[in-house]
């Protein structure tokens, strides 16, 4: 991951749901430690999450146990119109009453942070053109008003309390992980069958679809306490879509030919149009969407119907199309597997599937598994634990996609990450293996850009990748003789062995989230020492004579150490440090340095690339071993 990253806390409210956990993902990856609270559970980089009612009393706690936040985002909240209109008194509690409670708890407890309140075009009502943010608000819903009351709410913590509030009123906001309002119920009538798709209204109430990933990425730039005191901005696109465009996109999008009919009806609290004038967010904050609406309504269509497969019985298409073959070692971690497994599906794009290789578990585990009925999800029963290298390597031997990739079941997989490592091995024949970038979320490395060390002989490790199935099979597979620890560096090191690059993803693509002992002298510190001494020892030994000149990487590593003895240059070099230097994070600058095979200015060879950090054995030293 490139760029600045310090230090900061940033609290989510309603940090399960869509929104809120789209902003969770972005704020980690803009280098945001990030606490949250919400009803639900999923596969979030969090660093400290709290499952149930967001209160005065609960985010008191929360803010008392995890530190004063910097950025606080109040995304909790139903968001239903509906709801509003049925149980108006209900919802005036959970919107008003609650934002009220959470600027009081931030003029308690946090007064010099930024609040973010995600609000509603619903305060506009009907418009005939693209509303702007001075457009007088006459919202014609419960919902809407609810959202007038909060907006007001935080124009008055400003004005008269001395806060830092952002509002930002989103149009129609859509996304993987949606699962209500018109893009999800349109895919429900898909995935029944049905030739005809009934709908309400005319179809051709007009709507502005923002993708969430946006929306969150606003959210981001809306953290910026230099923008000034009360900040109000649209969230949208400013493109005007009909609702019988967007039914006709979705029926494409999963190959249906449908019939769509409309009632005609005009429905209470549903506007006809619904627009944004974009200028504001596109002028004062520099902002543009970047995800297409027909690229995002085709991912949101294959995401959609591959849910209503699990529940509803969608044929899917055959196996025989999937690229990638995901695998995973498991035992008795159901929670952390649970968000893993939602991690793959939510992030990853590429046709694929997922193997997991389950070595005894008793935590309820398999039962997960089981009512998970995910369509592309095959579940080995080790029933014991025989070693990690050995239970993948089964698993190797039956994958039948082009290409593989093993992951940690204590790992989160981020967005796209996978599809990129796919999309490199495609266009790049040379590269037999694509190293995940991997960060902490937890434990002694939390603040470091990155993880993974050089070992034997000079190698960067590669802790989780993606290699072409071939290759790996012609590789046999891990060594099962280093049965756990070790099995990666060995990999990596035959890989290059066999003539082939290995690179790293340049983004962070593997959040890692079980903790090291803190305790270097407890008994689970040593055994685990004892593991990596014994690992060491038998890579040294099988690959004590890789041969080749190593002048040039003796060279390298005396220029490293010139270059750190500079005064001003020291901090800047540290391994840890954040700021970048030439538009790359000081370990990537000490890995090509230090490692033996990385040409030491390598980051800005591969500036073009959507990879970099390129390890590639000299014919010399291919021969000699």
């Amino acid at each position: 991951m490139t760029g600045k990253r310090v230090d900061r806390l940033a609290l989510v409210t309603g940090c399960f749901g869509f929104l809120g956990g789209m902003v969770v993902e972005e704020l980690v990856k803009a280098g945001w430690r990030v606490v949250g609270i919400g009803h639900g559970r999923r596969g979030l980089p969090l660093a400290t999450a709290v499952e149930g009612e967001v209160t005065k009393a609960s985010l008191q706690e929360l803010i008392a146990s995890s530190g004063k936040p910097q950025l606080v985002v109040h995304c909790a909240g139903t968001g239903s119109v509906g709801r509003a209109q049925a149980d108006p008194f209900g919802e005036f509690q959970r919107s008003v009453v609650l934002t009220a409670d959470v600027i009081e708890v931030l003029r308690e407890a946090a007064p010099d942070a930024v609040l973010v309140y995600p609000s509603s075009a619903a305060v506009y009502g009907e418009s005939g053109h693209p509303a702007a943010e001075d457009d007088p608000l006459r919202p014609v819903s419960v919902y809407g008003s609810h959202k007038v009351a909060c907006e007001e709410l935080l124009r008055s913590a400003a004005r008269d309390l001395g806060l830092k509030t952002r509002i930002v009123r989103f149009f129609s906001l859509y996304g993987e992980g949606l699962r209500k309002q018109l893009l999800w119920d349109t895919c429900v009538k898909l995935a029944d069958g049905r030739l005809d798709l009934p709908m309400f209204g005319t179809g051709e109430e007009t709507r502005d679809f923002m993708h969430g990933r946006d929306a969150a990425r606003l959210i981001v730039r809306l953290a910026d306490p230099r923008l000034g005191d009360c900040v109000l901005v649209n969230g949208g696109t400013g493109t005007a879509t009909t609702v019988r465009a967007i039914a006709d996109r979705l029926a494409t999008a999963t190959g249906r030919f449908v019939s769509l009919s409309f009632d005609g009806q005009e429905h209470r609290g549903n506007p006809k149009s619904l627009v944004a004038n974009a200028d504001r967010m596109t002028r004062e904050l520099g902002f543009r969407p970047g995800v297409a609406l027909a690229e995002g309504i085709g991912l949101y269509a294959r995401w959609a119907l591959n849910e209503l497969g699990v529940r509803e019985g969608l044929r899917l298409p055959d196996h025989s199309t999937a690229k990638l073959t995901v695998v995973v070692g498991t035992c008795d971690r159901c929670g952390d597997l649970s968000d893993l497994l939602d991690s793959i599906e939510t992030h990853t794009h590429v046709p694929h599937l997922v193997v997991v290789s389950d070595a005894g578990s008793t935590d309820g585990t398999l039962e997960m598994l089981e009512r998970r009925k995910q369509a592309n999800l095959v579940v080995v029963r080790e029933g014991e634990r025989r070693g990690q290298a050995r239970a993948l390597n089964e698993v190797f031997a039956r994958v039948e996609t082009p290409y593989v990739c093993w992951v940690s079941d204590d790992n989160l997989v981020t967005e796209g990450a996978l599809d990129r490592a796919v999309e490199i091995l495609e266009n790049n024949p040379n590269i037999g293996m694509v190293g995940l970038k991997v960060r902490d979320l937890v434990g002694p490395f939390v603040k470091a850009p990155y993880i993974g060390g050089i070992g034997v002989a000079g190698v960067l490790n590669v802790n989780q990748g993606v290699l072409p199935t071939e290759l790996l099979r012609r590789l046999g597979g891990f060594d099962e003789e280093l049965r756990d620890y070790g099995i990666d560096p060995d990999l990596t090191l035959r890989v290059l062995k066999a003539g082939k690059e290995v690179v790293f993803t340049k983004e962070i693509a593997i959040l890692h989230r079980r903790g090291w002992p803190s305790d270097p002298n407890s008994p689970e510190a040593k055994r685990l020492a004892e593991k990596h001494e014994r690992a060491r020892r038998l890579l040294a030994a099988k690959h004590k004579d890789l041969g080749g000149d190593i002048r040039g990487w003796k060279l390298k590593l005396y220029a490293w150490k010139l270059l750190r003895a500079v005064p001003f240059l020291r901090p800047r070099l540290n391994i840890n440090a954040l700021e970048p230097v030439l538009g790359h994070t000081p370990r990537d600058w000490h890995n090509a340095f230090n490692a033996r095979w990385i040409h030491p200015l390598d980051p800005l060879r591969c500036r073009s690339k959507h990879y970099h950090l390129v390890q590639r054995m000299r014919p010399s030293t291919e021969a000699a071993s």
